[in-house]
């Protein structure tokens, strides 16, 4: 029962991370040189409404698959770990496709520590006593 209330704890901190992430990446351009936040703006204004649009649209269904897997995984549904390493996965393919980003130093530092976590998670899903919660029962 540890595991599983580790897992619990670090569902809640990633979704404290994700939400403190969110908050911050609105805040914080502050911190950012003049030069990086002129070419942030170029970037937005340079983009197609088209590609705008299918961006919203991609990060609203991930957004909702991602808390379907905090929800999977707190209630140690079977197909629990599956949403959630493949919404891990569609995140890490949604960054590499999207083109490059420029981040605050909190930004990046909230990105690493969510990275950690959600390995975290994923660890004790595929590598704990845990594991059985979330595979098909033996027949």
């Amino acid at each position: 029962m540890r595991e599983e209330r580790l897992m619990r704890r670090l569902v809640y901190v990633e979704i404290v991370l994700v939400f403190a992430g969110l908050w911050i990446s609105q805040v914080s351009g502050w911190m950012l040189p003049e030069p990086l936040n002129a070419w942030i703006q170029a970037d937005e204004a340079a983009r197609g409404r088209y590609d705008e649009w299918l961006q919203y649209g991609i990060n609203a269904v991930l957004a909702g698959a991602t808390v379907l897997s905090w929800i999977a995984i707190l209630g140690l549904w079977r197909a629990g770990r599956t949403i959630y390493l493949a919404t891990t996965v569609a995140w890490i393919l949604l960054d590499l496709v999207t083109g490059p980003s420029v981040l605050s130093p909190i930004e990046s530092a909230l990105g690493s520590l969510i990275a950690l976590n959600g390995g975290a998670i994923l660890g004790l899903a595929y590598g704990s006593p845990l594991r059985v919660h979330f595979q098909r029962p033996q027949s």
